[in-house]
């Protein structure tokens, strides 16, 4: 009966435990006249010898995702109901903007794929690359400001929204 307990106790432990962060900080980058970019060296190896180029989860940006994490994220989407028209959407959309095999070359530079510049990026020249917790995140540098500047201005009420849900959480 204690083995059966203790088994249980670290199926609970195991389930429990959060994703381990890997992408931190933010950088300040270019993009060459190829669309061209730099991939910091603190986020190449946790991104691994292939990653998927995508869109990010919130539509804004360009994401570097390790295989891993893509593959859940996409099994996420598929596990939603398929005729909801927005789910179709959106995996259509991810699919679109989807670029598997990357790799970074021997300059530690990427190719951002075209299509996915110029949905998202526009004409930028300047972006913000920064950790995104489970992948790395590239948005223009305008974006970055208007993203930074919402959340000063808006800190207090985000802060008692995550307040409340950790609350509802541990209830």
């Amino acid at each position: 009966m204690a083995e059966e307990e203790k088994n249980q106790s670290q199926e609970t432990s195991a389930e429990e435990t959060p994703i381990k962060p890997a992408f931190y900080g933010s950088g300040d980058y270019s993009l060459d006249a190829k669309g061209r970019t730099i991939v910091p060296v603190a986020y190449r190896k946790s991104l691994g010898s292939t990653f998927t180029i995508s869109i990010t989860r919130d539509g804004k940006g360009i994401g570097l995702y390790p295989t891993e994490v893509f593959n859940e994220l996409f099994n996420d989407v598929f596990s939603l109901n398929q005729r909801r028209s927005a789910v179709v959407i959106y995996r259509n959309i991810m699919a679109k903007y989807s670029f598997p095999d990357c790799t970074v070359d021997g300059q530690g530079r990427i190719l951002l794929p075209a299509k996915l510049r110029a949905a998202l990026l526009k004409d930028a020249t300047d972006v913000e690359i920064s950790g995104a917790i489970d992948h790395v995140r590239i948005v223009s540098k305008q974006v970055a400001e208007e993203e930074e500047k919402s959340f000063f201005d808006n800190r207090e009420s985000i802060l008692d929204e995550i307040a409340t849900m950790l609350d509802q959480l541990n209830q």
